[in-house]
């Protein structure tokens, strides 16, 4: 009997219909996730001349919230790869909305920065968007490509849970929507470099590692830049310059 593998489908597929709505549905997460931190430069000004914040205090707003970012990435990748992509991104965004919410009534300087710090947290779910996504692309774009009713499972995901009919669902609509037709034969698993019973949770780990510089920005853009420009920009030159050697060290994928 002819088998094959997710990947494979999604190879014949092509990329389509289908990926583009994926596409909008994945960057209005990213899109909260922007806003999110965006609001972070508009927030700190205000504040200093409303609450009368010197500036280690208004640093400490950013900071709590990529605190926040740092604790949930892997934390969510984990919700991510127990539950499903879909059902943790919906919980995520509505966690980043409750949050968000909130901090805009906060009373207190204190309550604003657990408020901020919950933010960041849930905006560590966001971001895993980019994990639903990517498994829903054709191997050659994967590199180049990275309403909740609507929004699919990843059939890596169901196929990894052994829902293989939710697999033939999803790769069915897929088809449907690219103008394709299914592969013959039945599906099986796919050996991957990464396994994907654990992929979000390294797409987190990454994640928050790559947070810790953030960590540090608050008190570089709030303090240092006021003590001296040339330190401040030696300091980001030398963090670009380190990540930049961390590339080149990194192995390839085959």
């Amino acid at each position: 009997m002819e088998t094959f593998t997710v990947q494979d489908a999604l190879d014949t597929f092509g990329f389509g219909k289908f990926q583009w709505k994926l596409c909008v549905l994945a960057g209005l997460a990213w899109t909260g996730d922007a806003m999110e931190m965006m609001i972070l430069s508009i927030l700190g000004p205000q504040l200093y001349c409303e609450w009368r914040l010197p500036s280690y205090k208004v640093a400490l707003i950013a900071l709590m919230v990529f605190v926040g970012m740092i604790i949930g990435f892997p934390l969510w990748g984990n919700v991510y790869d127990k539950f499903g992509r879909r059902v943790g991104l919906i919980i995520s965004m509505c966690w980043t909305l409750l949050y968000g919410l909130l901090s805009a009534f906060a009373p207190v300087y204190g309550w604003l920065l657990v408020l901020r710090g919950l933010v960041g947290f849930g905006i560590g779910g966001c971001s895993q968007s980019v994990t639903l996504y990517s498994e829903f692309l054709p191997m050659k774009m994967k590199g180049t490509r990275i309403m909740m009713k609507w929004l699919p499972e990843s059939p890596h995901f169901d196929l990894l849970t052994g829902e293989t009919e939710k697999v033939m669902v999803t790769l069915q609509r897929v088809a449907k929507e690219n103008g394709k037709t299914m592969p013959a034969g039945k599906v099986t698993p796919h050996k991957e470099v990464f396994p994907i019973k654990n992929r979000a949770f390294a797409v987190g780990t990454c994640n928050a590692i790559a947070r810790l510089g953030s960590l540090i920005t608050p008190f570089v853009s709030e303090v240092m830049l006021m003590k001296s420009i040339k330190l401040t920009l030696s300091s980001y030159f030398a963090c670009s310059l380190l990540a930049g050697i961390a590339c080149l060290m990194l192995p390839s994928t085959g």
